[in-house]
């Protein structure tokens, strides 16, 4: 008997914009199961009204990872909410303490370290500036008022062992909740009164076609990114794929 695969689900973009110390914010982003996966392991974060987007990637051949990259996500949200320091060494020292909570929680399980591994893509805007974080093999783009330039480069995330979990932290080069030591890469970039940034997991392909869309330099509307966005996480990648694009003008 032979089994057909089933079909698949066309993913649909989700938008969002508001304001945020006197820049007007437009967000498009969008999510896609793999076809080698049997469940969704990434988690997205677009917070207009906060200046904070954030992409975390579970590790998942990893028991728990999907549920460690949602917590991340809210954990970073709680800790940088109301925070006046944005700086990247203070989003630094957030992150390390989320860490420490998955990190702690995967233990209290009694599972070893399997649960709670993901990767950390994130962007914090300030008044004047923008904080950017990086854990594990995402990427991030930005841009304004010139092209797309990617500003992290990807730290592989080994595949743990399935034979041996005790080794699985140290076949975790960069994985957030796999160990408690983290040091992940920031860094600290003027915000132009113009510009966009493109957060995307290690499942997107050929994120610098994508980055290189007029919607970034403000040429094109949203509702054609949007259809663009679309079309590309549907092409039925083998990876779960998450994209956050998010651009910016100011508005004063």
């Amino acid at each position: 008997m032979t089994h057909a695969s089933p079909p698949l689900v066309r993913p649909v973009s989700v938008r969002d914009a508001g304001f945020w110390r006197g820049f007007a914010l437009e967000v498009v982003s969008i999510n896609a199961s793999g076809r080698n996966r049997r469940s969704y392991s990434d988690a997205r974060l677009s917070a207009a009204t906060s200046g904070l987007f954030a992409v975390a990637d579970g590790v998942s051949s990893l028991p728990g990872s999907a549920g460690a990259a949602q917590r991340c996500l809210v954990y970073l949200a709680a800790e940088l909410r109301g925070s006046e320091a944005r700086d990247a060494a203070a989003v630094a020292r957030v992150v390390a303490h989320v860490n420490g909570r998955i990190f702690a929680e995967g233990r209290a399980r009694r599972s070893g370290f399997e649960p709670g591994a993901c990767t950390l893509d994130a962007v914090l805007l300030g008044d004047d500036d923008a904080a950017i974080v990086h854990v594990g093999d995402g990427s991030i783009w930005i841009g304004g008022p010139g092209p797309m330039r990617q500003m992290t480069q990807p730290d592989r995330v080994l595949r743990p062992s399935t034979r041996d979990p005790s080794r699985t932290v140290a076949r975790l080069r960069a994985a957030v909740g796999a160990k408690p030591g983290l040091t992940p890469t920031t860094m600290t970039l003027p915000l132009a009164p113009t510009g966009a940034a493109l957060i995307a997991s290690d499942g997107a392909p050929d994120v610098a076609a994508l980055a290189g869309n007029a919607w970034f330099r403000q040429d094109a509307g949203t509702d054609e990114f949007a259809a663009t966005l679309e079309d590309y996480a549907g092409a039925g990648q083998d990876d779960d794929l998450t994209v956050v694009a998010v651009r910016w003008r100011r508005s004063v």
